[in-house]
């Protein structure tokens, strides 16, 4: 089922990707390309905005003026960023097949209201022109808060804003959520591998890949000094890396199973973009679940209309609350890539998940 050769080099399309911040790109969006590869992105067309949507806001009202909304101007976010960063060559939108924009809510913010929300989801809605905003509800943290596979409670799971804080939901996220041991797994394979100048890039991303790969215990020992077949270590250190890689698989890996790390982050990531479409789905149509096939529920999203949901709910008195979701996950329903992994999962037509264990 499970394509293992994620390294390789292939012809990418031009996507600009603005985010709000390292976390979307190093965590969220390089994890993606690094497991599916079919996807037409590069990590480096990734650029970092480094502040939220509302200082995005005021830098379109500043460039554009106050009524760029009204006389829809074309915004060039390309060339913003660049004239914000200050870069010597300037981008252009022209030059980019898509444009997508990654930011949270964050109506805590003091410069919140929800005309600018509204303004920028209305405008942003085309992923070829001006560019296409994914808010993250009510931040990027709420692509991992699911709790198992399957996770029915998820369909309903929101958060109160009262007393909020960024740092409360990341605690909240960080306690109950079902991805982070095998993402600080799999972030720990790469740093072992990754410390010290003792073997090339190629060989490094193919060491990565046969680890990730790794299916049961019976030969951990042999396909970690597979991976470590090609160093400049001397005897010592590749006895003392062997020792700890092997340590590191034999702790996370199933003793009998079919699946890999590889396969375990790959239904977890499918499973959070399957589960988001049909949750923003449900709330853009007053909760009504729809018996349409995940790719018809994709189609059929409208930011605006889940926008205007999630306000009505942020304006509650006198207990407002956000229904968790991040939508930054469902753009990667632009690509087909996507279908043809949720077609290999028979995910499709709706059906639930009932995934493997995540753990051993």
């Amino acid at each position: 089922m499970s394509d293992y050769s994620f390294l390789r080099n292939q012809e990418r399309n031009k996507t600009f990707i603005l985010v709000e911040g390292d976390k979307e790109k190093e965590e969220l969006i390089k994890i993606y390309l690094e497991l599916f590869s079919d996807f037409p992105i590069v990590i480096n067309s990734v650029e970092i905005y480094s502040t939220n949507i509302y200082d995005l806001y005021d830098y379109i009202e500043a460039e554009y003026d106050a009524d760029w909304f009204e006389i829809e101007a074309s915004v060039d976010i390309p060339f913003l960023y660049s004239k914000k960063k200050q870069l010597e060559e300037k981008l252009n939108k022209n030059n980019y097949t898509n444009i997508i924009l990654i930011f949270d809510y964050d109506p805590q913010e003091p410069r919140y209201t929800d005309e600018k929300i509204r303004k920028l989801q209305n405008h942003f809605n085309n992923i070829s022109d001006d560019g296409i905003l994914y808010i993250n509800y009510p931040m990027i943290e709420a692509y991992k808060h699911i709790k198992s596979i399957p996770d029915e409670e998820f369909f309903t799971r929101n958060v109160a804003l009262n007393g909020l804080t960024g740092k409360d939901y990341k605690r909240l996220v960080s306690e109950e959520t079902c991805f982070d041991r095998l993402l600080a797994l799999y972030e720990l394979i790469k740093k072992e591998l990754k410390s010290g100048y003792f073997m090339s890039q190629k060989q490094r991303r193919e060491a990565i890949a046969l680890l990730y790969k790794t299916v049961g215990t019976d030969n951990v020992d042999g396909i970690v000094s597979e991976a470590l077949k090609e160093t400049n270590l001397s005897q010592k250190e590749l006895k003392t890396k062997y020792h700890k890689l092997s340590a590191i698989m034999k702790t996370n890996v199933f003793e009998e199973s079919e699946s890999s790390l590889y396969d375990r982050v790959q239904l977890f990531l499918v499973y959070a973009v399957k589960i988001t479409i049909q949750k923003a789905n449900a709330i853009q149509n007053n909760n009504i679940v729809s018996e349409m096939s995940i790719k018809e529920m994709f189609y059929q999203l409208n930011m605006a209309d889940v926008l205007e949901a999630q306000i009505k709910s942020a304006s509650r008195f006198p207990s407002p609350y956000i229904n968790v979701l991040a939508l930054s996950l469902t753009f990667w329903g632009e690509y087909k890539a996507l279908w043809s992994l949720l077609d290999d999962m028979q995910q499709d037509n709706g059906a639930v998940v009932e995934g493997y264990p995540l753990y051993p």
